[in-house]
C-alpha cells in the first residue's frame, strides 16, 4: 500500500499566459522567512554591540537589502552551473549559455551554498565597517541558521514537484508520484523530499537553541554546516541516483560534493583564540 501524489504544479495562470510554479512560491516564501529572521538576527547582534533598539533595526534592513540583491544573482547561478557541471554536462558542453536559462529544471543546492558563501564574502569585504566592530563570524552566525528554513521550503516545492525522488520502498508510507520530473519508473517511493524538509526544520531549532548556549564565534556556522550537510549525505541513502557525475562509486555525487562542506563545518566549530577571530576576513 502507498499513497499516490500527483498535485498540479501550476499554482495559476497569469492572463499573459504565464505560469505561477509552487515551487517558486515556496522558494519565494522560504526566502522572505529567512530575510525576515535574518534581520532579526542581525538587530540583536547590533544591539549586542550597543546601538539602540530603533537604530539597530533601521541598519539591519540597510545592510540586509544591500546583500539581498547580490545573493539572489550568485545563488541561482552557482546552483544551476553546479547542477549543469555535475548532473547534466553533456547538455552544458552542448549549450553553455544554458547556464543563462534558470527557469529550466536545474538547480543544485551545493552550487547554492557556493553562490551563497561568495555573495556574503563579497558583501563583508564591502561593509564590514558598518558592523559595529563585529567579526565576519558573529555576522555568518546569525546568517546562516534561518537558510535552514528556506531548505525546508525548496525541499517541499521539490515534493510538489514531483524531483529528487526517493528509492522505491515496500514501507506503508511509501509515496507513488505519477509524473516524475525525471520521466522515472512508477513506484512506491522513500518522500526523501519530506525526510530533508523535516530535518531542516528540526536544524533551524537545533541551532537556535544552541545559540542561546554557545559564545564561541563560527560555532553555530560550523554546526550549520555539519548538520544541513550530514543530514543531506546520511538522506541520500533513500534517494534515487540522479544521474550525477560521480554515481556508481562508493559514494554518490551529493555526498562526495557535501564532504567539503562538512570538514568545512567542522573546521569553524574548533575554538580559535580571540585575536584570530578578530582576524578573520579582514
Amino acid at each position: 500500500m502507498s499513497f499516490v501524489w500527483d498535485p498540479p504544479k501550476n499554482l495559476l495562470e497569469l492572463p499573459t499566459g504565464q505560469e505561477i510554479r509552487l515551487y517558486g512560491v515556496l522558494f519565494a516564501l522560504g526566502a522572505w522567512i529567512a530575510w525576515m529572521l535574518i534581520r532579526k538576527g542581525l538587530k540583536s547582534l547590533f544591539m549586542e554591540k550597543g546601538e539602540a533598539q530603533v537604530a539597530a533595526k533601521l541598519r539591519a534592513t540597510k545592510l540586509l537589502d544591500k546583500l539581498t540583491w547580490l545573493a539572489v544573482v550568485l545563488i541561482v547561478f552557482g546552483a544551476r552551473f553546479i547542477h549543469l557541471l555535475f548532473y547534466d554536462r553533456e547538455y552544458f558542453f552542448y549549450d553553455p549559455l544554458s547556464i543563462f536559462r534558470i527557469w529550466e529544471a536545474g538547480l543544485a543546492s551545493h552550487g547554492g551554498t557556493l553562490g551563497g558563501f561568495m555573495a556574503v564574502t563579497l558583501f563583508w569585504t564591502r561593509c564590514r565597517d558598518k558592523f559595529l566592530g563585529a567579526s565576519f563570524l558573529e555576522f555568518f552566525d546569525r546568517f546562516l541558521p534561518p537558510i535552514a528554513i528556506t531548505a525546508t521550503f525548496i525541499r517541499l516545492g521539490n515534493f510538489f514537484n514531483q524531483e529528487i525522488l526517493g528509492s522505491p520502498t515496500s514501507l506503508p508510507w511509501g509515496i507513488t508520484f505519477l509524473h516524475p520530473v525525471d520521466g522515472g519508473e512508477i513506484v512506491a517511493r522513500h518522500p526523501v523530499q519530506l525526510y530533508e524538509a523535516i530535518f531542516y526544520f528540526a536544524t533551524f531549532f537545533i541551532l537556535k537553541f544552541v545559540a542561546r548556549k554557545s559564545r564561541q564565534p563560527g560555532f553555530i556556522s560550523g554546526l550549520f554546516f555539519l548538520l544541513v550537510f550530514g543530514g543531506r549525505s546520511f538522506l541520500e541513502l533513500w534517494k534515487d541516483s540522479q544521474n550525477g557525475l560521480f554515481d556508481g562509486a562508493y559514494l554518490s555525487t551529493g555526498q562526495l560534493l557535501s564532504l567539503p562542506l562538512i570538514l568545512f563545518g567542522i573546521f569553524l566549530m574548533f575554538p580559535r583564540k580571540e585575536s584570530v577571530i578578530k582576524t578573520e576576513f579582514q
